[in-house]
């Protein structure tokens, strides 16, 4: 039952989460992961993302999504539901909820919380991010909005225990080419910040 799995990663949670330890093995060469400055937190845009978990055949899987090619900091990317949090949302639990129904069509309560993890800065768009784990007891039926979502994503949560999907990528940047770490989840490459947010994940997951 996703019960049993949901109430294991709850008592490994408690106990402390990984936080910056676990952000910088996927994290860019340079990138700062933390503690955050001040004025970090105070001169950034809010945003709140949501792993949302589910179990398919027995087996336990999370969703991410593709976002579609457009010419911004993001585009393209694969990243988890979210986004900026407006001021009539009532915390950014909420802001989490609404913008994964929003974008892939998901009855928001039905979701039930697991936990926050820990929070993350994201120096190009300026961006303080609040992550959350929810889960529902069935699987969801998906309904991307195709304006947000290029595609939706279900992946099981034990392939982040397999060392090889772990790899580099080249990225190019304002004339500039970095290479950077990243998962590489059905052809897909994960990187930048919901890299960083997997990792954290994947700490989990290896001490439960």
């Amino acid at each position: 039952m996703i019960d049993d799995f949901i109430t294991k990663l709850k008592k490994r949670i408690d106990s402390g989460l990984p936080g910056p330890a676990a952000h910088k093995h996927m994290s860019p060469s340079g990138r700062t992961t933390g503690p955050f400055r001040a004025n970090d937190y105070a001169e950034s845009k809010k945003a709140s993302v949501l792993i949302l978990m589910y179990r398919e055949d027995n087996v336990v899987k999370f969703v991410m999504i593709q976002r579609p090619v457009y010419n911004g900091t993001h585009g393209g990317q694969v990243s988890f539901p979210g986004g900026k949090i407006e001021d009539y949302d009532a915390s950014p639990w909420n802001a989490a909820l609404r913008e994964s129904e929003e974008e892939i069509g998901i009855n928001p309560d039905e979701v039930k919380f697991v936990a926050e993890l820990s929070s993350l800065y994201i120096p190009p768009s300026n961006f303080f991010v609040y992550v959350f784990i929810g889960y529902m007891l069935e699987k969801p039926v998906f309904i991307p909005d195709r304006k947000e979502v290029e595609s939706v994503i279900e992946v099981p949560v034990q392939i982040l225990l397999d060392s090889t999907i772990k790899t580099i990528m080249d990225y190019k940047r304002d004339k500039l080419q970095i290479t950077v770490p990243c998962y590489r989840i059905q052809n897909k490459n994960v990187w930048g910040a919901t890299a960083i947010i997997l990792s954290e994940v994947e700490e989990l997951l290896r001490t439960l």
